[in-house]
């Protein structure tokens, strides 16, 4: 009985051994297919994010110059201090949504990369556990190309909102207020008498 009982345990361990092994080389196979998730990939899809969502800005903000300038001509401004006030916001308004781009372009690489992690982390799970991990080795290389894949953006929304709210909205517009007028005409802006040639308002009187 003793014999058996030892030749029992030697196929137990024999079975054990191939189990492993198995297992080792599926792990293997799944590290292989995810090793070209480097730094410098996660790196590259930020690019592609920023080389995605930049022209669209740079469009924003080229219309956002264009309105800013029509909307200046007609009233009248395009040479006072309340003009030269409208582009250096119109400029602070660009470079806090070329950074909202960039702040993008870095979540896009963090979620990549926990995205990445998670399903590796998943499969060599699953290969330590599965009774055939030689099947999941051989998902791992699926699963990767699936991430290898050029990601899908969404188009940034208008990042110029609150500049176009406040000075092409509101602040301009209260050129057109006679209270405000008034209040310039004494020198309280200092832009000239009403209705001077050096005022910047535009005229109040209706002529």
């Amino acid at each position: 009985m003793s014999c058996g009982s030892s030749n029992a345990g030697s196929q137990l361990a024999a079975q054990q051994a191939a189990q492993e092994a198995l297992t080792n080389q599926s792990v293997a196979q799944i590290n292989q297919a995810f090793s070209g998730f480097t730094p410098q990939f996660y790196q590259k899809a930020g690019q592609a994010y920023t080389n995605y969502q930049m022209p669209m800005l740079q469009q924003q903000y080229q219309n956002n110059q264009n309105n800013l300038g029509f909307r200046l001509a007609d009233q009248g401004l395009g040479k006072s201090s309340q003009a030269q006030g409208a582009y250096n916001a119109l400029g602070q308004a660009n470079t806090q949504a070329t950074q909202q781009v960039a702040q993008g372009a870095l979540g896009q690489q963090q979620q990549l990369q926990q995205q990445v992690g998670q399903e590796q982390s998943n499969l060599v799970g699953q290969a330590q556990t599965a009774t055939n991990p030689s099947s999941i080795g051989q998902m791992a290389t699926l699963a990767a190309s699936n991430f290898a894949a050029p990601s899908a953006f969404q188009p940034i929304g208008n990042l110029f909102n609150n500049f176009s709210t406040q000075y092409l909205g509101n602040q301009l517009a209260n050129t057109y207020n006679p209270a405000t007028a008034l209040l310039l005409s004494y020198g309280l802006g200092g832009y000239g008498q009403q209705g001077g040639a050096n005022s910047f308002l535009p005229s109040t009187t209706g002529q």
